[in-house]
């Protein structure tokens, strides 16, 4: 199923509230490193010289505790850098998750969406994929029938193109929307499959077996209608 604008939304939503907790978790720790040390330092002033060297052994302590904040901080501050090393898309802001492929003559950096079942861009991807190619492109009237959690997609029309990576292509078609998806041109699961960048083994065969697996074979399975 092709994501909307409220899903991308939701998915930035859940990202940020993610950076907020884990800023907020590195200021308590701070805050309780600080009042350590002001302890610390406050004892220092009253003991007497025997008890120094026992001192500055907690001091040292606390030092490295210290460090280990500042490893801590730095790590959640690549973390969040990288997840703001995105690019802009059509006006949104999003996590860097494209491939490039070529339809027909032209490289498009594209989202693989297992979940689609058809390929996808929208009018204005469209538009500037018309003023790059030298083949002439035409939209034919479509019957595919497009929804996403929400609503339907008011689709413009469709045009048979080629897709091809750096092993193989497959002919397929592309349907073009009115308006704006807010994200990059979506491929198919299966024109994914054609083009051998998406392998699906229901036995989970690509992962090391553990003890979590299934060790009983059910009769009845559960089928949930969309």
């Amino acid at each position: 199923m092709v994501r909307g604008k409220d899903v991308l939304h939701m998915a930035n939503n859940v990202e940020i509230v993610k950076n907020i907790i884990i800023l907020h978790q590195y200021a308590e720790r701070k805050e309780k490193q600080q009042n350590r040390a002001g302890n610390f330092r406050q004892r220092g002033r009253s003991v007497k010289k025997t008890t120094e060297d026992k001192i500055e052994t907690e001091s040292n302590t606390d030092i490295s505790d210290y460090d280990e904040d500042e490893d801590y901080f730095g790590g959640t501050i690549k973390h969040i850098m990288k997840i703001r090393k995105v690019k802009t898309i059509q006006g949104i802001r999003d996590i860097e998750k494209t491939v490039t492929v070529r339809i027909d003559d032209v490289d498009v950096k594209v989202e693989p969406d297992s979940g689609a079942d058809v390929n996808v861009m929208d009018e204005n991807q469209f538009v500037k994929y018309q003023n790059k190619t030298y083949d002439n492109p035409v939209l034919e009237k479509s019957k595919i029938k497009l929804n996403t959690l929400q609503n339907s997609l008011p689709i413009k029309g469709e045009f048979k193109t080629i897709i091809r990576n750096k092993t193989c292509g497959t002919e397929t078609k592309s349907i073009v929307v009115k308006g704006k998806i807010n994200s990059p041109p979506l491929i198919s699961k299966s024109t994914l499959i054609e083009l051998g960048m998406l392998l699906i083994r229901a036995d989970g065969s690509f992962a090391k077996t553990n003890h979590l697996k299934i060790t009983d074979i059910k009769k009845d399975v559960m089928v949930v209608s969309e």
